[in-house]
């Protein structure tokens, strides 16, 4: 249930889509900064003044903001003009596919929206929240407010999240295949509980100058507001919390939810609060999940479990301008939040370090060493042929590829797609797992394909097409492949693939649809066991294909069971009994009688054991990532396991309150009328009204969304305080169907530069009134390690031109053809990697005017990403083209990127460019400034720019050649937005007119 939307939510929360960062690692982060075309929004500073060249206006004076102080002025300055940019910042509008029947269900504290025949899991949703909603409100305060809850079943995405603009949550209904990072609870009820907290927190910080900033700006306002006061580690790990104290797991009774702190301390590794605050480039540092949880469950040791309400409400107010969350917590606890962060860290280490002194450990044997500079994981390994080893391997520096270690040497096999959750499996020399693929059409709609490949012949093959498929393993006979299935209505079921043409040969039945987990072959290919869920507990399973049925092997429990692995006779798992992920077996003669293997001091993981049975090799967590690590049979302990439940545990202790325990049970099963959900306009919503401007504008946006996502519209209007003139418009996006209807109309000011017939210059002012109307065609596909977008827009734009500079009664009404193409293709980047390794981007724009003149514009621009001499270098080659007559008597707007370090000419017929670009890391200083800025890298660009522009009718050239270096310094300010810091020195090789050859810039790159 977790995510790191970095990349992709890292702006400032107005999406709050963190729920599967530890599940995914950056994946998600991946899928949504990719997808973007490469090309930030970029602001460049010339003496002093900002120039804009594609952010808006109210990003450019909050970064002009940001060298003053953070007093109540700097504050509302900021917040005053980065309210409307979170417009900009939505998930991509019409991502439902358009032949969804979506019906709904309603009480007094929520709406859920859900496709036909979820009638049963959308009332356990409705059910639950209002019993939270009357039962559980103390420990966040008692606001609430009817939310909208959109529940989807086409992703094999296991997330959720709860968003403002509009207040709205939408789940993805496919659970994941992993208990251990989740714990027991059932998929939907574990979302419920954490989206559902997510909403409370909303409404309860909704308070004071957060309130007055709803008011004044709508859901906007509210957004940012909220979390410029509120950490996301309070988000998070109040979530967090609320799955654990009102259920009997949860991640915090599950062992792998602690492991990258255990490691640390273990390590002697103790991080400043910034840093953990911040994140790392360079280091393993857990999120903020586990950050905000082991705060919370501190203070409400310490204090009192509803200690945090009140803290989130002073919050809320601002009743401390400066730093209001942590004057709140000052208020309450006595501890500022960086001495909160010491007090609860220290008792934690104390706990762990006596339990530690307790152990006996396994003398167990590395198989990998544990690297010294870069963070690396070695997972899912597996005894294969000629007694070598396969598996996944990943680190800050390179993606995932499936390594084999034969004889004492590793060598890469093949790479691994991007996936929704690792996994992988061997059987006789061959490979299997799965990978994501999207619609190209609908962003909300997504596949996982089995992968096979032959260590023997060293072919790879996508065995499957457009399925959800999961865990998939080959039989002994390497015939057949069993597999997790969760179709769109989350049925899930075992399938019976053909390995050689991917068709389903059988499918085993799931009655009481049990969530089922890592189905394995036995020995002789004549049952299949598996692991499944049931009312939050697990258990494994034996399906026998002689009798047709399914016997359970072992007791129900809560505690958390992760990957496993058999042989003829044993099964070996990892699981959390301990307190600590250790393995365990049993005899598949004698499943009752389980055995814990393994005694280890932070965790083990996604085990296998050899035919013999004499060794089991697995994944150990260390500060430097998973390490493969060897048990042999003389060193197992072998002793009997007494199963004690998560909720007991004296180490996972929670101080709760009269009101918390496992509610799960206690839900009351009220039925609902179910009615279709089916009008375009249904849902629609003005949940943001952004007001703004400098000192020569003031500028009004009203911004309107349905809950679906596929109808948006704005209305926006500002006044030229100079020149004392209104401009306005509005647009209107209809994306329900394949092909999006896009229209629009506004008034601006215009002032361009022309070529006269007698041969001179002269600038023209006019209005302009637009309207257009158009279709697009947006495509995104996932294909292996490539993030590939496909656009194609044509509009058709009419002109109403007057106003005229000195010629009042002039008219110039015309209509023209605006298309626009682009196309990338974008290699994945590990977490150091500062460009793309390879990939491609092409944009191409024309716009013919439908008059005598021969009006027209063509624009082309292309990006070529290489490999660098280092793997965390990179190479990027840019090119653009332009060609507009200065002699049209209508010119287009003008948006080319000239060659760096000139100023922009004043007008040419033809523009060229060509740039050079090569991109290093130089330091990561992890280090920041009171709040206000944080120091997570430091990079350095060298370029070479050559232009050439050209106007015609002079036979005129003029050549710009430069070259420079820029530093990028990654930044985040405020603790939220991750905003790169730019200086740029530029030499002019052929300078002009007596041009300065040095010129230095300042400018700003946002990844949000």
């Amino acid at each position: 249930m977790e995510n790191d939307r970095k990349r992709a939510v890292s702006t400032i929360y107005c999406l709050r889509m963190k729920l599967m960062d530890e599940l995914y690692g950056s994946m998600l982060h991946e899928i949504m900064g990719e997808l973007q075309v490469l090309g930030p929004s970029t602001i460049k500073i010339v003496g002093g003044f900002f120039s804009l060249v594609s952010l808006p206006l109210e990003l450019k004076l909050l970064l002009r903001s940001m060298s003053a102080m953070y007093s109540f002025r700097t504050f509302t300055f900021v917040v005053f003009f980065i309210i409307p940019f979170c417009s900009y910042t939505q998930f991509q509008i019409g991502a439902h596919p358009s032949d969804i029947e979506w019906q709904q269900i309603d009480n007094n504290q929520v709406k859920v929206i859900y496709p036909k025949g979820q009638d049963q899991k959308a009332a356990r949703i409705a059910n639950l929240i209002a019993y939270m909603a009357e039962e559980q409100l103390a420990s966040i305060g008692l606001r609430t407010k009817k939310i909208d809850l959109i529940l989807q079943t086409n992703q094999v995405l296991s997330n959720g999240y709860a968003a403002l603009s509009p207040y709205r949550t939408e789940f993805f209904g496919t659970p994941p295949q992993s208990n251990q990072f989740l714990g027991s609870i059932d998929w939907l009820d574990a979302l419920t509980i954490h989206e559902y907290r997510h909403a409370l927190q909303y409404t309860n910080a909704n308070r004071g100058i957060t309130r007055f900033f709803n008011i004044l700006q709508g859901q906007n306002g509210w957004a940012v507001v909220m979390n410029l006061s509120v950490p996301d580690w309070f988000f998070e790990g109040d979530a967090t919390m609320t799955e654990t104290v009102l259920t009997n797991n949860g991640r915090g009774r599950t062992p792998s939810f602690f492991k990258e702190q255990r490691a640390l301390f273990q390590n002697n590794r103790y991080y400043s609060y910034p840093k953990a605050r911040n994140g790392s480039f360079k280091d393993l540092v857990p999120d903020h999940y586990r950050l905000g949880y082991t705060m919370m469950k501190y203070a409400r040791n310490e204090f009192n479990p509803n200690i945090w309400a009140n803290v989130l409400a002073d919050a809320g107010r601002y009743r401390s301008l400066i730093y209001p969350f942590s004057g709140a917590l000052k208020r309450h606890t006595g501890l500022k939040t960086p001495a909160l962060y010491r007090a609860s860290y220290g008792a934690l280490e104390a706990q762990w370090n006596k339990q530690k002194a307790s152990l006996n450990l396994s003398p167990t044997e590395a198989i990998t060493s544990k690297p010294l500079r870069v963070v690396t994981n070695y997972s899912w390994p597996n005894f294969s042929i000629d007694s070598s080893i396969v598996y996944l391997k990943s680190s800050f520096q390179k993606t995932p590829a499936i390594y084999q270690l034969k004889d004492g040497r590793s060598e890469e096999v093949t790479t691994v797609g991007i996936s929704t959750q690792q996994f992988l499996s061997e059987q006789n020399g061959h490979l299997a797992w799965t990978e994501l693929r999207t619609d190209p059409r609908w962003a909300n709609r997504s596949y996982s394909v089995i992968m096979t490949y032959d260590l023997t012949s060293m072919t790879k093959k996508e065995l499957t097409h457009n399925t959800k498929f999961f865990s998939p393993e080959f039989s002994n006979s390497m015939e057949q492949i069993v597999a997790v299935e969760v179709t769109d209505n989350l049925q899930v079921s075992l399938q019976i693939i053909d390995a050689g043409t991917g068709k389903t040969q059988r499918i085993i039945k799931n009655e009481l649809n049990d969530f089922i987990s890592f189905p394995k072959w036995t020995a002789d290919d004549q049952a299949i066991i598996y692991l499944a869920k049931r009312n939050s507990q697990l258990a494994f399973f034996r399906y026998n294909f002689s009798t047709d049925n399914s016997e359970q092997l072992t007791e129900w429990t809560n505690n958390v069971i992760g990957g496993f692995n058999l042989n003829e006779s044993t099964l070996i798992y990892s699981g959390g009994h301990s307190g600590i992920d250790n393995l365990y077996a049993f005899e598949l003669d004698k499943p009752k009688e389980v055995r814990q293997l393994t005694s280890v001091s932070i965790g083990a993981y996604t085990p296998d054991i050899s035919m013999d049975g004499k060794a089991v090799i697995f994944s150990e967590f260390t500060d430097m990532g998973h390490q493969l690590s060897r048990l042999t049979e003389d060193n197992y302990l072998g002793r009997p396991t007494n199963i004690q439940a998560a909720e007991t545990q004296k180490s996972f202790g929670i101080q709760l309150s009269d009101t918390e325990q496992n509610i799960l049970e206690s839900i009351p099963e009220k039925t609902y009328e179910s009615k279709a959900y089916n009008s375009l306009f249904r849902g629609m919503k003005l949940h943001s009204w952004s007001f703004g401007g400098e000192t020569s504008f003031t500028a009004l946006s009203l911004q309107f969304q349905n809950i679906l996502n596929d109808v948006q519209a704005e209305l926006f209007s500002s006044y030229n305080i100079n020149e004392e003139s209104i401009s306005f418009g509005g647009r209107l996006s209809l994306a329900r169907w394949y092909t999006p209807i896009n229209l629009s109309t506004n008034v601006v000011e215009r002032s361009t530069i022309l070529l006269t017939p007698v041969d001179t210059f002269q600038v023209e002012s006019f209005s302009e009134r637009r309207i257009s109307a158009g279709l697009s065609l947006p495509l995104r596909y996932i294909r292996g390690n490539y993030f590939t977008n496909i656009n194609l827009a044509t509009n058709y734009v009419h002109r109403f031109n007057t106003n005229f500079a000195g010629d009042d009664n002039r008219k110039d009404n015309f209509g023209s053809i605006e298309t626009t193409f682009s196309i990338s293709n974008i290699r994945r980047r590990a977490r150091q990697n500062v460009l793309p390794r390879f990939g491609q981007i092409f944009q191409a724009a024309y716009r013919y005017g439908l008059r005598d003149d021969n009006t027209q514009k063509v624009n082309l621009a292309a990006s070529l990403f290489f490999p660098g001499l280092h793997r965390n270098h990179g190479i990027r080659i840019d090119g653009a083209f332009q060609r507009e007559l200065l002699n049209n008597t209508y010119q287009f707007s003008d948006a080319f990127f000239y060659a760096r370090g000139y100023t922009y000419p004043s007008g040419n017929d033809q523009a060229s460019r060509i740039a050079f670009n090569y991109q290093l890391p130089l330091l990561y200083p992890d280090w920041g400034f009171a709040g206000l800025v944080y120091f997570k890298r430091v990079r350095a660009n060298l370029f070479f720019d050559l232009g050439h522009l050209q106007v015609f009718d002079f036979d005129f050239g003029i050549t710009q050649k430069s070259t420079g270096i820029e530093l990028l310094l990654d930044n985040n300010y405020f603790n939220v937005l991750p905003i790169t810091l730019g200086l740029r020195y530029a030499y002019k090789l052929d300078p002009r007119n007596g041009e300065d050859r040095s010129d230095f810039g300042v400018f700003f790159i946002t990844d949000f």
